[in-house]
């Protein structure tokens, strides 16, 4: 599993936000936060979930308005970013936790060859790539995965 080091910040099932300190000992189905920030910058720094064209849209919008106080567009960007990156680590520890849980239903429904971001978190969580995989045969490796 996951190796934690003091200092470390996690977050657990419900979305509490933890620092690790000397010691600590965390039950599985929790991830440590800097993992899953790690794994959405990584897509987030690609474009991956066009967060650019929808904040371009947001600040044209501003602009129509008159440019109002106390926005700027810098501000704008910051705050969708910022908003866009928050409810997606919250997304990212449900389908965790259904990855610990070996819940084969949200797992066979979200977990597939076109989507890599689904199978890093898998090869975090689990440590089992699904890398180049067919559906099929990342059915299989889940079932495996969920009857162990």
């Amino acid at each position: 599993m996951i190796k934690l080091k003091a200092g470390q910040r996690v977050i657990d099932e419900k979305g509490n936000r933890y620092i690790i300190e000397k010691g600590d000992i965390l039950r599985e189905g929790t991830v440590p936060y800097d993992v899953l920030d790690g794994i959405l910058y990584k897509y987030e720094d690609k474009d991956y979930f066009e967060d650019d064209a929808i904040i371009k849209g947001k600040i044209e919008q501003w602009k129509s308005m008159g440019e109002p106080a106390p926005w700027t567009p810098s501000s704008i960007e910051d705050t969708m970013r910022d908003n866009f990156h928050n409810e997606r680590v919250e997304w990212l520890q449900k389908v965790a936790q259904s990855i610990y849980d070996k819940d084969r239903k949200t797992l066979l429904s979200k977990v597939r060859y076109d989507q890599p971001l689904m199978q890093d978190l898998f090869l975090t969580v689990t440590g089992i790539s699904l890398k180049g995989k067919s559906n099929k045969a990342i059915a299989e490796i889940i079932e495996d995965y969920v009857n162990s």
